[in-house]
């Protein structure tokens, strides 16, 4: 039986009596909030492509929507209050944003790695409803990319040996919880004997130095120095069949980084930036020409590339690197293909993208991959730029005599641009994104240009499909910045011409 209420007969007699004035004063200030900004900027902005009224590229409705987003918000007028209510937020309540976690002890950490460890996972993905992103749907797990991969390899007579680096909430789930044991993916031991490859696991070797040092770096996302040459001589006992008689200098130098969590927190200014110690490696470590192929992503980039911390200011590359100091553990120089957040596919189809002679003087290829690329669940690799495609193997072979591509001044009509992510949204400062141009001669050109640099958007990141420009281009791995940087590309058939690279567009 269900109970009677025994208050239904009261009635709240309180009112609440706001003049008129007031009533319009407050819905004109609130209108003028929301309206005013965005449309300043359209109306300001006469160089953007991407604004509210002005559809310039004739885009689809739905993408002249987003790109007019993400124009407002890199409005210089959404910083200071984004600014202020973080910091409110980080120093009265310790909280982070949708990036960074604040822990404990000053430990950051990224919160799509703490997700992907603590989510569905690879074997079970979450069911998806009739109001789930379509392309969610289409969206491949990493497991038959990877089985595929091996059996490419296997195929060109080349041993696959995956190398998952087991990432700082794993190492260090004390700081972010009243956790004892490592954090991992509840599936991580099926997963990984249902892919039935080599697998490196290094979540015993981290461990085992965390009694002695610190493994990971406090406001980055990335190991300490220390922990990564640890985990290069680990790789390298695993593949000393390989080992040469190179010998290579070793030179210490102080360097200090915010680091990227700090960074996504967008309040740098109350961090100090963390001090290590790097061993610059001397002597030629990188050989295209080498037997052993080493792919990965940031994790290798880390100490090397000055784009995302520990520069000195320059862009010359820091050769403190995983790669710098495998080659120096194996002694000898290596073939690197190494790109920020695109170890899943990207550098995988960068390979295949390569004359046939070439795949198949390999004799080793090490997969460099933070752990949690391999347990994102659908929505959340979406959201930071991992995916999971097959490999198209080039089959024309290149002559020892054939020259590369040279510099060239071009103007043509931008015809297709990729997707980019949105700077906001990702752990990485810079990006590149691939393009499609036709000369009114017919000829067909692809090119990379920079999408954002430093998390904010460049003006190559803001072109109009369908309109002419001069381009001075150069072969792509003549700008190491761009080589390494996260990259999107176009979709559609694979592409094996040479790509272009293209710093300024006029």
């Amino acid at each position: 039986m269900a109970m009677k209420n025994p208050y239904e007969d009261e009635k709240d007699l309180s009112e609440i009596r706001v003049s008129p004035t007031i009533c319009w004063a407050g819905i004109i200030f609130f209108l003028l909030v929301c309206c005013v900004p965005p449309i300043f900027r359209n109306f300001t902005a006469e160089k953007t492509a991407a604004v509210i009224f002005k559809n310039k590229s004739k885009l689809p409705f739905t993408q002249h929507l987003r790109a007019a987003e993400k124009t407002i918000e890199d409005a210089p007028f959404t910083i200071p209050p984004r600014k202020a209510l973080q910091k409110l937020a980080t120093s009265i309540l310790q909280e982070g944003n949708s990036k960074t976690i604040i822990g404990k002890g000053g430990f950051l950490f990224l919160r799509p790695g703490v997700e992907a460890l603590t989510g569905t996972g690879p074997i079970q993905p979450p069911p998806l409803g009739p109001a789930s992103d379509p392309s969610l749907k289409k969206a491949h797990g990493p497991a038959p990319a990877i089985k595929q991969f091996a059996a490419d390899l296997k195929e060109r007579g080349i041993r696959l040996l995956l190398v998952p680096i087991p990432i700082k909430p794993t190492i260090y789930p004390e700081k972010i919880a009243d956790l004892t044991a490592p954090l991992t993916h509840p599936d991580a031991a099926a997963f990984y004997a249902d892919l039935d490859i080599e697998i490196l696991d290094l979540t015993d070797a981290f461990i085992a130095a965390k009694n002695h040092r610190q493994v990971y770096l406090k406001q980055d996302t990335h190991w300490t120095p220390e922990t990564m040459q640890v985990a290069a001589k680990v790789v390298a006992a695993e593949l000393a069949e390989f080992k040469g008689d190179t010998e290579y200098t070793l030179t210490s130098v102080k360097r200090s980084h915010i680091g990227d969590l700090v960074k996504k927190l967008e309040i740098e200014e109350h961090f100090k930036e963390e001090e290590v110690t790097l061993q610059v490696v001397s002597g030629k470590t990188r050989d295209t020409k080498s037997p052993i192929l080493l792919l990965g992503d940031s994790f290798v980039n880390i100490f090397g590339d000055p784009a995302i911390g520990f520069g000195d200011g320059s862009e010359d590359r820091i050769n403190a690197g995983f790669a710098e100091h495998l080659a120096a553990a194996l002694k000898r120089p290596i073939d690197v293909i190494a790109k920020n957040g695109d170890a899943s596919t990207g550098v995988r189809q960068d390979f295949g993208k390569r004359p046939d002679n070439e795949v198949r003087a390999k004799k080793a290829v090490i997969w460099l991959i933070a752990a949690r690329d391999l347990f994102y669940p659908p929505k959340l690799a979406a959201e930071n730029n991992v995916s999971w495609s097959n490999v198209s193997w080039s089959s024309h072979s290149k002559e020892e005599t054939q020259e590369t591509p040279g510099i060239l001044t071009i103007e043509a009509t931008l015809k297709r641009a990729a997707a980019y992510a949105d700077p906001s949204q990702v752990v990485y400062p810079s990006s590149t994104y691939e393009t499609e141009w036709e000369t009114s001669e017919g000829e067909v050109y692809r090119v990379k240009l920079w999408a954002f640099k430093k998390s904010k958007r460049v003006p190559t990141g803001k072109l109009e499909i369908g309109k002419t420009y001069r381009l001075k281009l150069v072969p792509e791995e003549t700008v190491p910045a761009a080589a390494s940087a996260q990259s999107a590309s176009l979709e559609g058939d694979p592409y094996f011409g040479d790509t272009y690279f293209s710093e300024l567009v006029e």
